[in-house]
């Protein structure tokens, strides 16, 4: 298993002097979503994102706010309150899959 390598940056290798710099411009985005399939995606946007990311202080109005702009964002609005589903649980990925394959042709 490989434990060493440069991180580069375009041409710029990533080290300590540099990392604090350029850090709040990069993020981590995971290859497959981890979503629990028995939410909905308006459940997953407030459990798991809204109430662990947002501020403590952050009021409910807000936060209901907040998620129906994610939501339309992400054209997530007429399946907003559907499971989403998974491997034995049959819901909204299925339905998603179907919505992109009409535009994929």
């Amino acid at each position: 298993m490989l434990d060493e390598g440069d991180i580069r940056f375009g041409d710029h290798s990533l080290n300590s002097s540099t990392r604090k710099i350029i850090q709040d411009h990069i993020a981590y985005v995971a290859q497959f979503d981890t979503l629990h399939e028995a939410s909905t995606p308006r459940e997953a946007i407030y459990y798991f994102s809204a109430r662990l990311r947002l501020p403590k202080d952050t009021s409910e109005d807000d936060i209901r706010s907040l998620i129906k702009h994610t939501l339309h964002a992400l054209m997530l609005d007429q399946c907003a309150d559907t499971v989403i589903g998974g491997g034995l649980i049959k819901g909204m990925n299925q339905w998603r899959t179907e919505e992109k394959n009409k535009y994929r042709s």
